[in-house]
């Protein structure tokens, strides 16, 4: 609740569309404070990822992107892009939605003033991981070479 909490007055403050929270797994390595794309690189990735979460400020900021597993969005603005793409089968369908909001001039932010707890990948298997890679063969297509020059 306190990161629902913590989300809401983060979006509301900073005036952002779409709003996600900072993810830990329970052993307090960070999951999620954003996601971004390396240069020359069309897949995204984490900051910050598996690094202690104890180490990074808890300053609130906009990124490219921030993972589906919590996301704040304005409805307005869901039904606008027409909600998550459903060609993604299994991942990317977040960050392309963030990409799409941001290509139309929306702020996505990553609130990080409380940690929550996530266990991502806890249904991951053989036939998952296909969809993953089918995903990330349709984002690529969609996005590649285009990534780099969003600005966060």
């Amino acid at each position: 609740p306190r990161a629902v909490e913590a989300m809401i007055q983060d979006k509301v403050r900073l005036s952002a569309e779409v709003c996600g929270p900072r993810l830990v797994y329970p052993n307090g390595k960070i999951q999620h404070v954003g996601v971004g794309f390396a240069p020359g690189v069309a897949i995204p990735h984490h900051f910050n990822h598996y690094e202690p979460s104890s180490l990074h400020a808890r300053v609130s900021g906009y990124c490219q992107a921030i993972t589906g597993a919590a996301m704040l969005i304005d409805s307005e603005l869901f039904w606008e892009l027409e909600g998550f793409d459903e060609i993604f089968s299994f991942c990317y369908e977040d960050t392309d939605f963030c990409l799409r909001a941001a290509a139309i001039g929306k702020k996505i932010l990553c609130s990080q003033t409380v940690d929550s707890i996530h266990l991502e990948g806890q249904t991951r298997n053989e036939t998952s991981m296909r969809y993953q890679n089918l995903s990330a063969e349709i984002f690529v297509a969609r996005w590649g070479g285009r990534v780099s020059s969003l600005s966060a």
